[in-house]
């Protein structure tokens, strides 16, 4: 069931402005996901590509970018659970209006890695989906070009990644993975927000950050960002089942 596999919050957005309040209402998180707990086999209707999410009419024109309509719908870590990533979306009821931003880590530790990318690369096309590099993500790419990138890979959990691709390796992953894996930009950011999978300084620029600390930096400490935006950050899980609030920073 979807309790089994997925926790989404609703944020309660009070005291970071009116503009984040009325364009940033819905922050959603993957949290705790437990393997024992997920249906190994991909949803029937789901696993093909472009990516459908019931009930929503597509918008095909919809270009990463582009204004939304509707809300902005922001989700953290997945790692390889396509089914809590489709459950979530049904769950929010998502609209062909709404912006979706993915805040990285989409492989390694649970089953299905492969069609967690399948469905982003299908939500980039059908709803414009504005996806964002993690450091699994990072270090899979890594992982497909050189041997000694697939050894740092292995260690942070690659095995269950590989084994998604039919138990084939890296030499499955198809052309249209490897070009979405280096195509990840390192953050997102409108009037209000900034998006990121790890951290970014007080006086970064979203459109240049730091590539090790966007990565791989803490939450811990961040200080407000010297533009006014929130920061809303992925990579640290949040054992509560909400988001971490520090006031400048959600997690």
């Amino acid at each position: 069931e979807v309790r089994d596999v997925l926790m989404a919050r609703q944020l309660k957005m009070a005291g970071h402005g009116d503009a984040v309040k009325r364009k940033h209402d819905l922050i959603v998180r993957l949290v705790d996901l437990v393997p024992h707990s997920v249906d190994h086999t991909r949803p029937v209707g789901l696993g093909a590509e472009p990516y459908r999410i019931p009930g929503a009419t597509t918008l095909p024109h919809m270009k990463a970018g582009d204004p939304p309509h509707g809300r902005t719908l922001i989700v953290g870590d997945i790692h390889g659970h396509r089914r809590a990533l489709d459950a979530v979306l049904v769950a929010v009821r998502t609209r062909a209006t709404d912006r979706l931003v993915f805040l990285g880590d989409y492989v390694n530790g649970g089953p299905d890695s492969s069609g967690v990318i399948d469905a982003l690369i299908g939500l980039q096309r059908t709803h414009g989906a504005i996806c964002l590099r993690g450091n699994h993500d990072d270090i899979f790419s890594a992982a497909l070009a050189t041997e000694a990138g697939m050894s740092a890979f292995m260690m942070l959990g690659g095995a269950s990644t590989l084994e998604s691709y039919a138990g084939a390796g890296a030499a499955a992953v198809p052309a249209s993975h490897r070009a979405f894996l280096g195509g990840l930009p390192l953050a997102w950011h409108d009037e209000s927000i900034i998006c990121i999978h790890g951290r970014i300084g007080p006086h970064e620029s979203p459109d240049d950050p730091p590539h090790v600390q966007s990565l791989w930096g803490s939450v811990i400490g961040s200080e407000p960002h010297a533009s006014g935006r929130t920061v809303i950050c992925g990579h640290a899980a949040q054992r509560s089942g909400g988001p971490l609030d520090l006031g400048n920073t959600l997690c």
